[in-house]
């Protein structure tokens, strides 16, 4: 997935990895439909202007996201 990501007031553009971990009727309502995804991905803290630490603390940061999406 791409798209972008802001952080401290500057943007960049990110790709993070999806895996669908469901894909289906919402099991509290048939009438409305689910769809959720685990995101992965790594963002470099530098690029957004976030420098304190460094080199003892690393520039690239993990993201992962947990999106489920759900029909009104």
């Amino acid at each position: 997935i791409f798209g972008e990501i802001t952080l401290r007031g500057v943007t960049r553009p990110a790709r993070f990895d999806a895996t669908v971990i469901r894909y289906g009727p919402d099991p509290a309502d048939p009438k409305r439909f689910e769809a959720g995804f685990d995101l992965t991905g790594s963002i470099d803290r530098t690029e957004f202007g976030s420098t304190a630490g460094l080199p003892e603390v690393g520039a690239e940061l993990p993201v992962r996201i947990r999106l489920l999406m759900t029909s009104k």
